[in-house]
C-alpha cells in the first residue's frame, strides 16, 4: 500500500548528504531534487522541502522515522563533538553535518561494503542494480548460496566476486551471523 507521511520540524537532515555520502546505494536523485530508492524491501520517494520531510511509498510512518534515525538528537551530538579544543572535530561536523546514520538491513550493509571496496559510488550502484535486478530485489545469503566467483560475472564486481563468495559461505554455514 502506497502511503505518504509528513514528518515535520526536521532538522540535521540533508538528504543528498544522507543518500550520496556512502553508507547506501540505492537510492537516486531525481529532477526535482528529491530521491528515489528501496530500505530495506520498502520503495518510497523522499523530498524534503525546508523541515518538512515527505516520504511516499511503502511503510509504514515508524519505519521510515527508525530508517532515517529521526528520533535522535543529531544537534545535540554535534554540540558536545565541538565543545574540546582542536579543529579536527569542529571540521568533521561541519563537513558531515545533515548526513543521518541509516538503520539499514545489516546483510545489504555487508554486500554493499564488501562491493565498495577500492571502489567508486557510480560503479558501485551499477554493481548492486545490476544484482538486484538479476535477483528481483536485495539477495539473502540463502539465495546467492550456489552462486561461484564465475557465476557473479554478470556483475562486473571484480575481485570483490571472491569475497562475497566467502561471506555468504561464512554466514550459511553459521560461522558468520
Amino acid at each position: 500500500m502506497i502511503n505518504t507521511h509528513k514528518f515535520y520540524d526536521i532538522k540535521d537532515l540533508d538528504l543528498e548528504q544522507t543518500f550520496e555520502c556512502g553508507q547506501c546505494f540505492r537510492w537516486n536523485r531525481e529532477e526535482d531534487g528529491s530521491y528515489t530508492g528501496i530500505a530495506l524491501g520498502y520503495p518510497a520517494n523522499m523530498k524534503l522541502e525546508g523541515d518538512t520531510l515527505t516520504v511516499t511509498g511503502c511503510g509504514s510512518r515508524e519505519f521510515w522515522e527508525e530508517y532515517l534515525d529521526l528520533g535522535s538528537d543529531y544537534e545535540g551530538m554535534q554540540k558536545i563533538l565541538t565543545m574540546g579544543e582542536g579543529e579536527v572535530l569542529p571540521e568533521a561536523v561541519k563537513a558531515g553535518s545533515g548526513i543521518r546514520i541509516l538503520k539499514q538491513d545489516l546483510w545489504e550493509t555487508v554486500v554493499d561494503f564488501i562491493i565498495s571496496q577500492n571502489n567508486n559510488i557510480p560503479r558501485i550502484k551499477g554493481i548492486i542494480g545490476r544484482l538486484t535486478g538479476h535477483y528481483g530485489g536485495y539477495p539473502s545469503s540463502a539465495q546467492l548460496a550456489f552462486e561461484t566467483e564465475e557465476s557473479l560475472g554478470f556483475l562486473r564486481s571484480g575481485f570483490r566476486a571472491k569475497y562475497l563468495v566467502d561471506a555468504v559461505s561464512k554466514i550459511n554455514s553459521g560461522e558468520l551471523d
